[in-house]
């Protein structure tokens, strides 16, 4: 079977990736450019490494309040049993009153 892993490569740019189409404003891309001038770099190069820098910096999206965990580490000790109990009662209004299991 003839594939183009079979292939020996021809000359040209290196194989990187796929394609990604996206529609970026002029200004945005002006400022690409700008920098790929000042840097001797291609378009897609600075593209690729500020997607990645961005990606690397990034704050993982796992659904966990940190903002909300340093205020509660920011309280002493009783003041976040305070807090807390306080927000129980709250959940608990909101939920009703509890029901028993069947024994």
């Amino acid at each position: 079977m003839d594939t183009a892993h079979d292939r020996p490569r021809r000359p040209g740019r290196p194989t990187i990736g796929g394609r990604v189409p996206v529609r970026l404003p002029d200004e945005l891309v002006a400022q690409i450019d700008r920098r790929a001038r000042i840097l001797g770099r291609s378009r897609a190069s600075i593209i690729r490494s500020l997607l990645l820098e961005a990606l690397d910096s990034a704050v993982p999206d796992d659904g966990v309040d940190r903002a909300q965990i340093r205020r509660s580490l920011a309280l002493a000790p009783r003041e976040r049993i305070e807090h807390m109990t306080k927000v129980h009662a709250q959940q608990a209004g909101l939920r009703g009153p509890a029901r028993q299991r069947p024994r």
